[in-house]
């Protein structure tokens, strides 16, 4: 046990004992595994040694990564368990003839960071660096190593500070305990315990863990809310205004969304560097119609980024983090009548995937209870929507290009991604305010539906692609899609056989509307559409027959008439893969129809 200056008391551990709490902890690991990461862990505390040498005092247990480049002139004096993290990008220590650095102990420095004293910085205890951070008591950090004099003015870090991604500290600035820094963020002013600071100047958040914040947890359900989308007058074209919330770049996804067919959607993307402020600020007037927040899971959870550095984090921290997060969704759910938020992904965006592991401590583990968490609590709002995030990334391969747009303009996802995005989001939007109303229809006649109950579906294969087809179907319908039947025959003969037949998951009372009988399938769609008060932009209708696929479409060019295979083997994949069925996922909260 240590006692500082100031009165403060630390336990530092030995080796040994965090020896066999990593032991215990990686106890579901192989044995080779598990001597596989004592050999990183010897090598690190090796380097450590020799990398540290031109330190003045070195504490005990420290540990470097790759390599790091020290030119110390002056003094550089570092607490015990340091862990230095330069795998890909070396770490920089530098003092001038004058310049004094003191890092306390238990603190985490990442990659590619560059720590400059021409006369004082300070770190305290527990605290963490991120990547590429710049942390400098002089205007170029260089500059304390050459010969000509700096005006330097002192920066201190308090303890358990935690510094995201690419943070610069300017000269002169004090950084509180507790305090957080946003990725991206440039630091010119003090920034005061337990506050989050964000920007380019980073401007003050209301502290972390203050009561006016809402609970999620134990808090009540929010108050019906006064900002109601208006219904339009009829022939009147609907608009919703609202605003995306995000740790990158959503600027191309506001097209997207202008161009839904259903009704006008003007969204706005707020500054990404800003995301945090934004959770907690006021909706730009006349916005106040929906929200959607879309960030990546390094930058809502900063337990997931100390997992990629290698660190250990326990659930319990990984819990907190999550309900803090949580609490800033309530926070923004207060401004807006709805607001969808997305589930967290490993890939792809460039968040180091290739680390992810389900075993305890890894990151696809982490980010899974993360998501389970997320979902669970904010089912206690009825205006604050989960989006499973996963169909718009098929196919899309996370590319060097794409790499390359992130770091150069913070641009996460390719193109095709935020294609379907926008779509997806066009369908929930609209669905939740009330200005769209899926409807699926399904020709009778063509026996769709009725293959289940006899006649050509005989394989066990197809009629289990046809029950998994049904099933998708029904939890369409609960939540809320309109299904409607046309085609010929009479409406209680196909409601008695579809009720008779055992094997059959859709039940008549699934079907929204029946409209049977010797008309033309097009006078049919039109009268179902009619009575149910649906657009035909927005009825979808499923008929394998080639020749009468291409008449609708020639007559009603509205309608949605997707290709339909023949293989039933296709129809649960098919089903799936219809973007302007996303509508479903808007209700309830935390559903996904796929």
């Amino acid at each position: 046990m240590v006692t500082d200056e100031q009165g403060g008391v630390h336990t530092h551990d030995s080796m040994i004992a965090r020896i066999r709490r990593a032991w215990a902890r990686d106890s579901h690991l192989s044995l080779a595994s598990r001597a596989k990461k004592g050999v990183q862990l010897v090598v690190q505390l090796t380097r450590a040694r020799f990398v540290l040498k031109p330190c003045n005092a070195v504490g005990k247990n420290a540990r470097v990564a790759g390599s790091m480049r020290i030119e110390n002139g002056g003094s550089i004096r570092i607490g015990n368990h340091l862990n230095v993290n330069s795998s890909w990008v070396p770490t920089e220590f530098l003092t001038g003839s004058r310049g004094e650095i003191e890092i306390g102990d238990d603190v985490l420095i990442n990659f590619g960071t560059v720590i400059a004293a021409g006369r004082s910085v300070v770190i305290g205890s527990g605290s963490m660096i991120g990547p590429h951070c710049i942390i400098s008591d002089v205007d170029i950090p260089e500059s304390v190593t050459g010969d000509i004099p700096v005006t330097a003015r002192p920066i201190e870090i308090g303890r358990d500070v935690w510094l995201a991604g690419r943070v610069t500290v300017r000269p002169g600035v004090r950084i509180g305990d507790g305090a957080v820094v946003v990725a991206g963020s440039i630091v010119e002013t003090d920034v005061p315990a337990q506050v989050m600071a964000s920007g380019i100047p980073a401007r003050l958040l209301p502290k972390l863990g203050a009561a006016s914040r809402p609970s999620v947890a134990h808090g009540p359900a929010l108050a019906p809310l006064t900002q109601a989308v208006r219904a339009p007058m009829p022939g009147e074209r609907s608009v919703l205004r609202g605003v995306l919330v995000s740790d990158f770049r959503l600027d191309d996804l506001v097209p997207g969304l202008a161009a839904d067919s259903a009704g006008a959607i003007d969204a706005l993307a707020l500054p990404f560097s800003e995301y945090p402020q934004s959770l907690l600020a006021a909706a730009p007037a006349g916005r106040a119609d929906f929200a959607v927040l879309w960030t990546t899971v390094t930058a809502a959870i900063p337990a997931v980024e100390r997992l990629l550095a290698g660190e250990s984090v326990s659930d319990e921290q990984l819990d907190a983090q999550v309900a803090s997060y949580c609490d800033r969704v309530a926070q923004l759910a207060s401004h807006y009548a709805h607001v969808c938020v997305t589930l967290w992904s490993t890939g792809p965006a460039p968040i180091g995937s290739a680390l992810d592991a389900l075993r305890v401590g890894g990151v696809t583990r982490a980010v899974g209870r993360a998501n389970g968490l997320l979902t669970g609590r904010i089912q206690n709002f009825a205006n604050v929507h989960a989006i499973d995030p996963a169909p718009w990334f098929a196919g899309s391969a996370h590319g060097v290009g794409v790499a390359r747009a992130w770091y150069l303009a913070r641009m996460a996802f390719p193109q095709p991604v935020l294609e379907r995005a926008a779509r997806d989001l066009q369908s929930v939007l609209s669905a939740l305010a009330g200005t769209r109303r899926g409807l699926l229809v399904l020709t009778a006649n063509d026996t769709l539906w009725l293959r289940a109950a006899g006649g050509p579906m005989t394989s066990p294969e197809s009629r289990e692609a046809y029950g998994d087809f049904q099933r998708l179907l029904r939890r369409l319908i609960r939540l809320g899609l309109q299904l409607a039947v046309v085609g010929e025959g009479d409406e209680a003969t196909t409601r008695a056989a579809l009720a008779r037949h055992h094997g059959q998951w859709l039940l008549p009372a699934d079907i929204t509307a029946w409209q049977l009988g010797s008309d033309d399938i097009v006078s049919q769609i039109c009268a179902v559409a009619d009575r149910l008060e649906v657009g035909l932009r927005e009825v979808t209708v499923i008929d394998t027959r080639a020749v009468v696929r291409e008449r609708l479409r020639a007559a009603l060019p509205d309608l949605d008439v997707p290709d339909w295979p023949e293989d039933v083997l296709l129809y649960p994949a098919t089903l799936q893969s219809l973007g302007s069925l996303a509508l479903m996922r808007g209700a309830p909260a935390g559903e996904s129809a796929t």
